[in-house]
């Protein structure tokens, strides 16, 4: 499984560099023009036992450093849910990926501060239930690389 989710990451930031994720969704109401995003990292449920091994730390390690690869392509990003083992995480990746971090806002576990940031630069209307979206939102498209 973990060749399988490295395959399909690398090539979802490849699809992303390229233009050619938005591609593959049909959008019959607007053409798809955007060369930024942006990025909401949730690390809700993150705990401690999925860090026992080497593997798993590398992993996570390697993971965040070809996020750099995006830095061109994102206008800003939210991590959220960030407890202390992500704050950790965060401050051992940040040598590899500093000009990424310098574009996102990172917040706690507390959604009452959270959620009104995210409501502050993305509309409603484009956010899941969770995230502070509308109860009826409907994803333009469901990218099940990961």
């Amino acid at each position: 499984h973990l060749k399988t989710f490295r395959k399909n990451y690398l090539q979802w930031i490849e699809d992303i560099r390229s233009g050619s994720l938005l591609k593959r969704f049909p959008n019959e109401t607007e053409t798809w023009v955007s060369d930024f995003g942006v990025a909401i990292i949730d690390f809700g449920g993150l705990n401690l036992q999925q860090f026992f091994t080497e593997a798993a730390t590398k992993l996570a390690i390697t993971n965040m450093n070809d996020l750099q690869r995006l830095h061109s392509h994102l206008s800003y990003g939210f991590i959220i849910n960030a407890n202390p083992l992500a704050h950790q995480l965060l401050n051992v990746a940040k040598p590899l990926m500093a000009n990424l971090l310098e574009r996102f806002d990172i917040h706690g576990t507390n959604s009452k501060k959270w959620m009104p940031a995210l409501l502050k630069k993305i509309p409603r209307s484009q956010l899941p239930t969770a995230l502070g979206g509308f109860k009826d939102f409907k994803p333009v498209a469901i990218c099940d690389y990961i």
